[in-house]
């Protein structure tokens, strides 16, 4: 490009003149500064009116906050009301949660201001969620009012509500009338984990979630309880019609499978809600010449295992087995053919059991033994009963079931204003395995399952261990003998598990002892005064196996076998008196599951409880499982961490 002259200048370009404008655009750029002035004042105003709703809407959801709460104490309260004997002020709690709970719906239904701002992404998710916790808290006051009108006819003059037992009648009409009333309750409720959840509720919110899904567990797992009970009481007394259910007296001081040896029995009759008691005598009376026919849903391999023993014809070896839901099936189909006639269910029961049952009817007379109560009917029936009738042996067979006979007249015929204490008695009974039910028709026993009252081990594929020590030595030592069991090793996630279980069984008879012979033997040239003889199973996992044992195994090896798909390590014990034994077992595990591990502990029920000490490792930092004590009720130990 030429340089310009030396000299010369740049020339600048010239400005173009701004023409001036017309009245036009004038008149545009006014309407535009109008337009904005007006989308300005639009703003705020709807700004204005949107802050006023939001306000509005917050001191609403402040009074549906505080309603919910109030709801959480008045239902509290009532509970406490009931407790403290005031029907009266546990039915205005109750309505009081009700009218609060259904404030808090109104609100969240009609007002409008929550209306508008329902849609709104956030606002949505959260008044959603409140309208259905409200919505549960108005289900709970108002079943709350319900059933406590309904059950009205069961309160008593000081100002509680009890279910009364005449002459072996109940009041079945009041229980039939609240059944359905309480199902349908505990049905209708939701549990926490049904709580509405997004990533968009806020903790406020989340709060209120938590107190009411917390009540609604609560009062759900409550309803569930009274139902199931209430159901089964109902049609154990005949209210579907006439009922016959055989008591198997068990003797503890001779141990079997689910528990004692069966020496006497009972036959409980019901109908139309009221019990009677027909029969009571010695297990002989029901003696069968062949085998009952066997049960559909007894395990084969439980019968291989007791062939010899013949498990489906003699009464004294009916419950070898540790699961009274194949037991009790056995047992009802012997007595259907002993006598002919089908039971509609069976009741195992043993001294301690008793004992639970005379908590509510208080003590007994028995003639030749006087007075017999709570406290000494396990040492009257099973120790004193033998030394007292140390020859007579139909007298002393007869203590056991005479006790247990006068004890259930004293049920079916004594005037009891309230169930509760036996209630109590038999809740403790029944999770110490001394009481177990079963009843014929599967719809009834699902009651008693919900109840834990079927004396069920843990399923096959569990993680579980039960220690039943059996005596075949026709003494009754099982009143002096400790047993232990000591668990140590490693259950690593998916891993194979490594376990030592350190059996130890005890006979603390005093040495030299000889009479009562009953109690000490001998009954064969092959034992001697004094000594037990049985056999000990210990139940473990499906598809444990021993590696090694080692111990007093002088009588026999320690071997697996299978009953019901478990595995039972089994081992024949001779423990002279005043002596004990041990086996130690090294025992491979299945591989454990990645994540929820449980172990359960089942007690035997035994006079003298079986101790346990358990330490399991789990690894990688996870805390172990441990436990030391003596088993009075199954403890169960969850490990969630993966």
């Amino acid at each position: 490009m030429p340089r310009p002259p030396s000299g010369s200048q740049t020339r600048r370009p010239r400005r173009r003149r701004r023409l001036p404008r017309t009245l036009a655009q004038f008149s545009g750029s006014a309407v535009v500064a109008r337009r904005r002035r007006t989308s300005v004042r639009v703003g705020l105003i709807i700004g204005a009116v949107f802050a006023v709703v939001a306000v509005t809407a917050t001191l609403r959801l402040v009074q549906v906050a505080r309603d919910l709460r109030a709801v959480r104490d008045a239902l509290n309260t009532a509970e406490s009301q009931l407790k403290a004997g005031q029907p009266a002020a546990a039915r205005q709690s109750a309505l009081k949660a009700e009218v609060r709970a259904a404030h808090a719906a109104t609100i969240l239904h009609n007002r409008p201001e929550l209306t508008i701002l329902y849609p709104i992404p956030v606002i949505h998710q959260n008044l959603a969620a409140l309208r259905t916790v409200v919505g549960v808290a108005l289900r709970l006051g108002t079943a709350g009012v319900s059933i406590l009108q309904t059950a009205k006819p069961l309160e008593t003059p000081d100002g509680t509500f009890e279910v009364p037992m005449r002459a072996g009648a109940l009041p079945l009409a009041t229980i039939n009338r609240l059944r359905p009333d309480l199902r349908s309750l505990a049905e209708s409720l939701p549990v926490a984990a049904e709580a509405p959840k997004s990533r968009l509720i806020l903790p406020p919110v989340k709060d209120l979630n938590k107190t009411v899904y917390a009540q609604s567990t609560l009062r759900r797992r409550q309803a569930l309880t009274l139902s199931d009970a209430l159901d089964l009481l109902a049609e154990m007394s005949g209210s579907n019609g006439p009922a016959r259910f055989l008591v198997a007296v068990a003797n503890a001081a001779e141990m079997r499978g689910t528990g004692g040896m069966i020496l006497a029995y009972g036959q409980l009759t019901s109908a139309d809600g009221t019990f009677s008691l027909e029969r009571f005598g010695g297990i002989d009376d029901l003696a069968l010449k062949d085998a009952a026919p066997t049960p559909p849903t007894t395990p084969p391999d439980y019968l291989s295992r007791f062939a010899d023993l013949s498990p489906t014809k003699a009464w004294r070896n009916a419950n070898l087995g540790g699961d009274f839901t194949y037991i009790g099936p056995v047992l009802e189909s012997m007595y259907d053919k002993a006598l002919g006639r089908p039971a509609d269910g069976v009741i195992q029961i043993d001294s301690m059991g008793l004992a639970a049952l005379m908590r509510g009817t208080g003590p007994v007379e028995v003639k030749g033994l006087g007075t017999v109560t709570a406290d000494n009917v396990v040492r009257v029936t099973l120790s004193d009963a033998y030394t007292r009738f140390p020859t007579e042996r139909t007298e002393r067979q007869e203590v056991l079931g005479d006790v247990a006979e006068a004890v259930f007249k004293k049920l079916v015929t004594g005037a009891y204003p309230s169930l509760r204490p036996l209630a109590t008695a038999l809740v403790d009974a029944v999770a110490e395995r001394r009481i177990m039910l079963h009843l014929a028709k599967p719809a009834e026993q699902r009651h008693v399952a919900a109840l834990a009252a079927e004396g069920r081990l843990p399923l096959s594929g569990a993680d579980m261990a039960t220690l039943t020590v059996q005596n075949f030595a026709g003494n009754k030592l099982d009143y002096y003998l400790d047993t232990k069991v000591k668990l140590t090793g490693d259950r690593r996630p998916g891993s194979l598990g490594r376990v030592q279980a350190e059996v130890t069984i005890e006979n603390t008879a005093p040495r030299g002892s000889t009479s009562p012979v009953y109690v000490f033997g001998p009954f064969s040239r092959s034992f001697t005064a004094g000594q037990y003889v049985g056999l000990a199973s210990l139940y473990v996992p499906a598809g444990t196996s021993i590696r090694s044992a080692r111990g007093d195994l002088s009588k026999g090896a320690a071997g697996v076998s299978a009953e019901a798909g478990r595995s039972v390590i089994t081992f024949p014990v001779r423990v002279n008196a005043g002596s004990r034994i041990s086996v130690v077992l090294d025992l491979q595990l299945p591989p454990g599951p990645g994540k929820g591990y449980r172990l359960d502990l089942v007690p035997a029920s035994r006079v003298r409880p079986t101790t346990y000490d358990v330490r399991f490792e789990r690894g990688d930092g996870r805390r172990p499982i441990t436990f030391n004590g003596p088993l009075l009720r199954e403890r169960v130990f969850v490990d969630s961490s993966r």
